[in-house]
């Protein structure tokens, strides 16, 4: 088969390439004809778990969720199985406001905020002595500076009033109201139509202020700064096109900013904030000191604090926006004595939306600090299209890398030719890949990861290259009596063995995450070991006929490179020479100290930590949208889940799910973020037999008796129906109210009730329980979910009936949301454990549940640690396995292996010392590292067993570095100025590509050469010590011998090939690793002209 090939590329060289080049051209086109190009809008996407236990729950309990919405096959509610009677999803989000009492979706779009002015009324009362004596405790020393009689003259007043509201009952006199309270009514009445539109919101795009002196954002100068930077942001072309507008008939003005220096104008009566005083600044924190433990004691208050009658701290939520949406959490939270305000946010009346995409470039194209205070963050949700729209501006960067590649191919080549032939073998192996990936393997989810198999490409691609090169030109140039067909014949079993190695170890590496929980890191994998294949082959099968070509047509260089270099090249070679032969126990201590300081970082502390949120970066750190998640965010109330230390008691807790009926298995295509499958049945779910009521009943006895459970205020109506349902049973048969006769959901049976008792009557409940006012139901996905019925169940009994297909028991855990690991693992773990414990009791029907919560982020924060570890682990295993076949020495093997070990070490040491976290993109390029690394240190391996001289390790290791230090320089050359090239881009994953390759291909280059080449020298093996053969029908099958005569029939059918050779060539050939007869003897180092 060799020989008909070198046969047919010899006669027919351009048909050869033509053919190759074709087919891959063709393969990489029919992609873009049946598939839409890979949109990378949504880069996010796969970035999550799937197939792990946790996953499948998810996945299940979100396909339960689904289910019963109005096109699903379940409901809640099978009596009124109406549209506005299912749950929506929005209901069922894990982002719950369950802190401050804030409820979301109120009508504030519909009501305007009313601000209060701040008068000298509200902090200034006659003074009542017996009140002044200790009016405040624990609150900081800022308690002496406040007027502490009138504050508790309002909560007197107030007192009588506040009862009265409770009780849904008015003053039984007007005129007992504080008259304060109806000046402000009157102003209020006048003139909120001339302040804010409604309360700021999280949908609206918003900046935050920082000072950048260390100084108060509550002080004159810094309102005055802010004032400015409001004008500039409302000045720009673009802003009154796209604001919230307010006003009557054909003159409509943009709503106010919501902002610190707004609203102390508002309060204090002014115009515009340029017109604040010292006096109005000093009223304004006052109130907000004063109101502080309001704020977070009466915060169930703020869910209506428009309403009449309310103290200053409460009125139209002025205080309450200002602590909860404008200022840090930190400012007042915990007390102390001097609070100093660094940082606020200023919402802008603007909805996020991608239209403000050029008001956005428009604001950071100017100046954004003002005196001290400064833009330092940004959130418009406009983070996903800029990334589109940025990807492709710095394209310009990748152009500039390949550009650079250009420039080293043909430098080494001195060939236009060969230079376009490589380029197009490296580029045309991606898109051949892209044919095998999307209409192959049918994998119709390409993630933005992908995008580093270029890496793959140029580092695989390059370094092939050149090793098919160089082996073409020393051998030809060696084999001087040779005929033509022995020196391709030569040429390509020697190159393609070479490369094959290296192939078969990186394309293991790479799949060793093939069965990755993370979706895009499993897509990465195939993808990457793919593009590894593909590139082998078509250096094999194009790069052959590009030689003979370019033989042919005796192209003449532009320079030659040797006649410019040569003087250089040979120093270098023999200044690096002396360096490792003379100070190889030097580079062997230094870079032994340094492997095991890396696998202290790595291994030990700091480790390559997990993220410790949930945002996926972007850009890179200093952009302002990366900034906003990353660094402030978290910083403010109506953003963060996580509190400040020791301000649990307003965190969001962690909910405890309890889901029956419903089998947690993932049935959608795990490579296809999109496809989630359809919802498993439990087929022997069953709650309506006597057992099974007792059970749920004991169960959620118990779940209120564990030290994980939080104490829940007010009736908890749904999060177990099966209480509901026992009260309910206490009622007469017969109401004498309604006159209904309500048998067989009465008192007549006894819990637990018959099996047809209860299919009847839970029906009946669950509709009384939806008709039921929001204050004491709020309707959510807790409780029994039923299969649809278009019949009442009242009604006649022939009729089929909705039967429970589902139940979900929900209540709160006292462990506050945190994006720590370590604590969601302990949360887990121990809940889990319970949870298991309880379901050996249970019977048969109910036996199949599941607990869950929301513990999506920490599922993929175990899913990458797990996954990266094993990948690591795996991967040297099979690299291990894959040397000890190719070089059939122990020794050489285990040497390679800890030269291998010792780059990933340093490499991702490197990464960790940068900051890198174990995300996504961290974990592929781990993945990376691992089927990079091998290429170097294999080749000088391979040299160095092959070398002619085997009965010292001096000589053997001079003819590695003779073979393999062009080829190696230059590819790391090649690889690491393309990397160079993307560091100045705004994208992240562009950067980090960068860093990667410059850290990856300096620290293989670094200890292949200094490294292993010196181990090699100390205890390289010698003769044939360690050296396995193998059989010899296995040798002689890939035996370099072979017929004379079709030796002579096939070379009288050929032409001979000129021995002169370009001097520019550096000498170097890859050998057979196989025990080949036929062995190009080379000149010795010392003899290179």
């Amino acid at each position: 088969m060799l020989y008909r090939f070198i046969h047919f590329i010899i006669r027919r060289p351009i048909i050869g390439l033509v053919t190759s080049l074709g087919t891959a051209l063709i393969l990489s086109i029919i992609p873009s004809i049946f598939f839409r190009f890979p949109d990378f809008r949504d880069p996010k996407m796969g970035f999550e778990a799937r197939g792990t236990n946790l996953a499948n729950r998810l996945r299940a309990y979100h396909l339960l969720v689904e289910s019963t919405w109005p096109s699903g096959s379940l409901t809640s509610n099978p009596v009124e199985d109406e549209a506005p009677n299912n749950i929506v999803y929005s209901q069922v989000e894990p982002w719950r406001t369950n802190f401050l009492g804030v409820k979301s979706n109120e009508s504030s779009n519909e009501k305007l905020d009313h601000i209060v002015p701040l008068s000298s009324e509200d902090l200034e009362y006659p003074p009542v002595e017996e009140l002044e004596k200790n009016p405040y405790q624990g609150f900081g020393a800022h308690h002496k500076n406040v007027n502490w009689t009138a504050i508790m003259k309002l909560g007197r007043d107030e007192e009588h009033i506040v009862n009265q509201r409770m009780k849904n009952k008015k003053p039984e006199n007007e005129n007992e109201v504080n008259p304060h309270y109806q000046n402000k009514k009157e102003y209020s009445e006048k003139h909120h139509h001339d302040y804010f539109c409604g309360p700021p919101s999280s949908d609206y795009s918003h900046v935050v202020l920082s000072s950048t002196n260390g100084s108060d954002l509550l002080s004159l100068g810094s309102v005055l700064a802010g004032c400015q930077i409001q004008e500039y942001l409302t000045s720009l072309a673009e802003y009154k096109s796209l604001c919230q507008t307010k006003g009557n008939g054909q003159i409509l003005d943009c709503c106010p900013i919501w902002s610190l220096p707004n609203y102390i104008a508002q309060l204090n009566k002014k115009e515009s904030c340029f017109d604040i005083t010292e006096e109005d600044i000093h009223n304004t924190k006052k109130l907000l000191q004063t109101c502080a433990s309001d704020f977070a004691k009466t915060k169930n208050e703020y869910h209506d604090c428009e309403m009449e009658y309310l103290s200053p701290c409460q009125q139209n939520c002025t205080v309450y926006n200002i602590l909860h949406f404008i200022t840090e959490k930190t400012y007042l939270f915990p007390p102390k004595n001097d609070p100093q305000l660094r940082n606020a946010i200023v919402f802008l009346p603007l909805a996020k939306s991608s239209a403000l995409l050029d008001y956005y470039k428009t604001i950071v194209s100017g100046k954004l600090e003002k005196d001290h205070v400064r833009i330092t963050a940004m959130d418009f949700g406009l983070k996903e299209i800029l990334f589109d729209d940025l990807l492709l501006h710095d394209t310009w960067l990748i152009a500039a890398g390949s550009g650079s590649i250009i420039m080293f191919i043909y430098l080494y080549t001195s060939s236009m030719f060969l230079t376009g032939i490589i380029i197009l073998t490296i580029s045309q192996s991606l898109g051949v890949s892209y044919f095998f990936y999307t209409c192959v393997f049918n994998i119709r989810f390409f993630p933005f990861m992908n995008i580093l198999a270029i890496i793959v490409a140029l580092g695989i691609g390059s370094d092939d290259a050149f090793i098919v090169l160089n082996t073409w030109y020393n051998i030809s140039k060696e084999a001087s009596n040779t005929s033509s067909i022995d020196i391709y014949h030569d040429v390509l079993k020697h190159a393609s063995i070479a490369i094959f190695v290296t192939c078969v170890t990186t394309v293991a590496a790479f799949l060793t995450s093939i069965d990755s929980k993370i979706t895009a890191v499993a897509c990465f994998s195939i993808f990457a070991s793919t593009t590894v294949v593909v590139n082998f082959f078509l250096i094999v099968l194009m790069l052959p006929s590009a030689i003979i070509l370019s033989e042919r047509m005796s192209t003449i260089a532009m320079f030659n490179l040797e006649s410019l270099l040569s003087v250089y090249v040979d120093h270098f070679i023999s200044a690096f020479t002396n360096a490792v032969f003379r100070l190889k126990y030097f580079w062997l201590v230094i870079l032994s100290v340094i492997t095991a300081i890396s696998a202290v970082i790595v291994l030990y502390n700091p480790t390559l930590k997990l993220p410790d949120t949930a945002e996926f970066q972007l850009f890179t750190n200093e952009h302002l949208f990366e900034q906003y998640d990353f660094k402030y965010k978290n910083m403010f109330f109506f953003e963060s889940f996580e509190m400040p230390e020791g301000q649990d008691d307003f965190s969001y807790k962690m909910p405890l799910r309890f889901v029956f009926g419903v089998l947690p298995e993932d049935n959608g295509d795990r490579l296809n973020p999109a496809s989630n499958g359809e919802m498993v049945l439990d087929s022997s779910f069953e709650a309506s037999s006597a057992k099974s009521q007792v059970w749920l009943l004991n169960f959620c006895k118990k779940i209120r008796a564990q030290s994980f459970y939080q104490s829940t205020q007010g009736p908890l109506l749904s999060n177990c129906f099966i209480e509901p349902l026992i009260e309910w049973m206490k009622m007469k048969c017969f109401d004498p109210v309604d006159n209904r006769n309500k048998y067989p959901c009465c008192e007549k049976y006894a819990f637990p009730y018959p099996r047809r008792v209860f299919n009847t009557c839970i029906v009946r409940v669950t509709n009384s329980l939806y008709k039921t006012p929001s204050s004491f139901f709020t309707r959510g996905i807790a409780g029994p979910k039923f299969s649809k019925a278009h019949n009442d169940p009242k009604s006649d009994s022939k009729k089929s009936k909705p039967k429970m297909k589902a139940v979900v028991i929900e209540y709160d855990s006292n462990v506050p949301y945190s994006s720590s690991y370590v604590k969601m693992k302990e949360f887990y773990a121990q809940v889990e454990s319970w949870f298991k414990e309880e379901l050996k009791s249970a019977p048969p029907g109910l036996q199949n549940g599941f607990f869950l919560s929301e513990l999506n982020f920490y599922d993929l924060q175990d899913a990458l640690q797990d996954d990266t570890v094993n990948s690591i682990i795996i991967s040297m295993v099979v690299a291990l396995i894959v040397l000890m076949i190719s070089l059939m020495n122990p020794v050489l093997a285990i040497l390679a292996i800890v030269t291998i070990s010792s780059i990933i070490f340093v490499s991702i040491a490197t990464l960790v010392l940068l900051g890198w976290k174990l995300n996504v993109l961290e974990s592929v390029a781990i993945c990376l590292v691992i089927g990079l690394s091998v290429d170097y240190s294999l080749h000088y391996v391979l040299n160095y067993k092959m070398a002619p001289d085997k009965s010292r390790r001096k000589p053997r290791v001079e003819y590695a570095i003779k073979m393999m230090s062009g080829p190696s320089m230059m590819a790391g050359l090649t690889t690491a100025t393309a990397g160079a090239f993307m560091l100045p881009s705004s994208v992240l994953g562009y950067v980090q590509i960068g860093t990667f390759l410059i850290i990856m291909i300096s620290v293989s280059w670094i200890y292949a050469n200094f490294f292993l080449l010196p181990l090699l020298l100390v205890v390289g093996p010698v003769h044939e010590f360690s050296q396995f053969h193998y059989p010899a029908w296995l040798v002689n099958i890939f035996s370099c011998n072979y017929s004379q005569e079709n030796s002579t029939h096939i070379e009288s059918e050929t032409t001979s090939v000129t021995n002169e050779r370009p001097s520019y060539i550096r000498e170097s050939c890859e050998l057979d690793v196989i025990n080949c007869k036929h062995v190009i003897n080379t000149p010795p180092l010392s003899s290179r002209n």
